[in-house]
This record gives structure tokens, C-alpha cells and sequence, in this order.
């Protein structure tokens, strides 16, 4: 068993594996963070000026990391690189 301490203030209302179970994202209070499972580390956490954020997924490789809103945008992210986004529809 392991636990990760998160610090976002309020409930985690979704938690996200990848593929090989190396990382996970946990989406709380309108934000997406991204953890190593093995160290409980936050390594990466994606900007969002947005309240809505309804879902994620990494893509099959590890490498993106794509988030869903409630309004039906989506954004795909580099994993890795918080100011690298690659599409926002």
C-alpha cells in the first residue's frame, strides 16, 4: 500500500493511472496534477483557468496527457512540459 499526499485543499474527484502504472494524475479543484507512484512525488501540474474540468487520459505511450471539461473542450498536453500544449479544441 501507498499513500500520496496530495496538497490540493479540497476532494479528488477523479485519480488516473497510465499505462505501465509509473504515474498517476489526480484532478481536484480545477486543477490536474501529476504524481510518481513509486516516490508519491508531484512532478508535473497542468495550468487551467478552468472550474469545469470533467476528465483525463493519457495517451497508450505516457508521453500526453489529454483533459476534458463539462463545456466539451479538450485540451492535449505533453507530459513533461507544463507550457507545451498542443491542441486545445
Amino acid at each position: 500500500k501507498r499513500t500520496i499526499k496530495s496538497d490540493q485543499s479540497d476532494q479528488i474527484s477523479r485519480v488516473i493511472f497510465n499505462a505501465d502504472g509509473k504515474q498517476i494524475a489526480t484532478i481536484g479543484n480545477s486543477q490536474i496534477r501529476l504524481w510518481e507512484t513509486l516516490s508519491g512525488e508531484r512532478i508535473q501540474q497542468f495550468p487551467s483557468e478552468r472550474k469545469d474540468i470533467s476528465s483525463a487520459g493519457f495517451s497508450l505511450d505516457g508521453k500526453h496527457l489529454a483533459i476534458g471539461t463539462n463545456q466539451g473542450t479538450v485540451s492535449l498536453w505533453r507530459v513533461g512540459s507544463i507550457n507545451d500544449l498542443l491542441v486545445g479544441i
